[in-house]
């Protein structure tokens, strides 16, 4: 990973750290050696859990007479780069029903999920956002490049979130359930903020001797709250070589750190997703049909924790066209910071930008319905029509100014964004 004396836009916000690395070392060797006993292990060949824990913590006794079984080869404070994102999008879906196949319309609501600012692996291949939503987030000074006692490496930010949806456009119709598809490249943002924050992570090193022979396996730890989930880098390795390991169930006894923490890394997106349909009454206008918001979710996620996703959109976005590709000697492509969507992460800025995200959703709703339902516009009962009017009103009284700036921009481009 590129290592730079940065100096960050004043839109970026720095989550501080809330706990010392010498406090979290301890669990942190705990999370380790339940790693290695749930995933390094075979179930015939691994003793019990309590067992093995024991035998590690004895493994620390300088009277014991044992060799270590854990240890601390090195350790890294971080701040690394990253977007959080709201987002209200619309995209042509089908439900697949016993009637037939439904045309519909799709309508997104992203909350605080997450993207990363930056393309280095396995770190990109994390997501990191967990408990940041509840977390206060402060501009970036230099009294924070030294926290704890530690000096904190601070990553740049090199990728914005906003290509994805020239991304997806390439993509067509896909199943997110057995009776869900919906049209990816269909997929228009109304709305979409994204927050640059600095995500506040330890990295530790641990050596392990295994019987005879010692292996690495690094820790990341998210160090914004005093509960952070911790993720191993081995594991996206194991991932890669088998996806269905993220669906496996955990074993009841692992400490909820460990649980929490495995989870955790794979929650790129934080959304739901509701579908309104053609239907016969006129009254239900959106439903959420089990499992869609779920199954689009674990999509998202997937691509997420694909190895050389963030490399390649990278490569794809970010790097200058007449640089030979695959060369090393392309220039990276700065991040527009007068871009209206790039916006502070406050408490202010994003209550007023989810409410018009709902409102946005039931206007869209509403709008697909008259246009697209099989009852007649003037057959459908007057509360109907009173919600819609409703909407429409605090809609465009509750549109933010950069949105409404950015809703009348000059010469708009066929890129995914009303």
């Amino acid at each position: 990973m590129r290592r730079h004396a940065s100096v960050y836009h004043a839109k970026v916000r720095a989550f501080e750290f809330a706990i010392s690395l010498a406090e979290l070392l301890p669990m942190l060797k705990v999370y380790t050696a339940v790693y290695l006993w749930k995933y390094r292990k075979t179930p015939d060949k691994r003793m019990g859990l309590f067992q093995h824990l024991l035998e590690v913590a004895l493994s620390d006794n300088p009277n014991s007479g044992r060799p270590p079984r854990i240890w601390v080869e090195r350790t890294q404070a971080m701040y690394l780069p990253a977007w959080l994102i709201d987002a209200s999008v619309v995209a042509t879906a089908e439900r697949i029903t016993s009637s037939g196949v439904e045309p519909a319309l799709a309508t997104v609501a992203s909350q605080s999920s997450y993207f990363p600012g930056f393309s280095s692996e396995p770190l990109s291949c994390m997501a990191l956002g967990a408990d940041l939503e509840d977390s206060v987030a402060v501009p970036f000074s230099d009294k924070l490049r030294q926290q704890f006692g530690q000096e904190i490496t601070c990553v740049p930010f090199m990728l914005a979130p906003f290509s994805l949806f020239s991304l997806w456009r390439l993509a067509g119709v896909m199943s997110i359930t057995k009776n869900f598809r919906m049209d990816i490249s269909s997929a228009r943002a109304n709305m979409m903020a994204a927050y640059p924050v600095l995500v506040p992570v330890y990295l530790v090193e641990f050596r392990v001797n295994t019987g005879g022979e010692t292996e690495s396996y690094t820790v990341v730890c998210q160090a914004a709250t005093l509960w952070s989930p911790y993720v191993i880098d081995d594991y996206i390795g194991l991932l890669a070589r088998d996806p269905a390991i993220a669906r496996k169930p955990l074993h009841p006894f692992l400490p909820s750190p460990f649980l929490k923490g495995l989870r955790a890394m794979l929650s790129f997106a934080n959304l739901t997703c509701k579908v309104t349909s053609n239907t016969a009454t006129g009254i239900a206008l959106s439903v959420s049909p089990r499992g869609v918001s779920a199954g689009l979710s674990y999509l998202i996620n997937s691509l997420g924790t694909m190895r050389g996703a963030t490399r390649a959109y990278e490569d794809m976005f970010f790097r200058r066209r007449d640089d030979p590709p695959g060369s090393g000697l392309s220039k990276p492509i700065d991040i527009d910071w007068d871009d209206l969507r790039i916006r502070p992460f406050t408490a202010e800025e994003r209550r007023h930008n989810r409410l018009w995200t709902q409102l946005d959703a039931q206007v869209q709703r509403f709008r697909w319905f008259a246009a697209n339902g099989k009852v007649a516009k003037d057959k459908l009962p007057p509360v109907i029509l009173q919600m819609a009017q409703s909407s429409r009103d605090m809609h465009e009284d509750a549109r933010p100014e950069w949105l409404r700036q950015w809703h009348a921009r000059p010469n708009k481009k066929d890129d995914g964004f009303t």
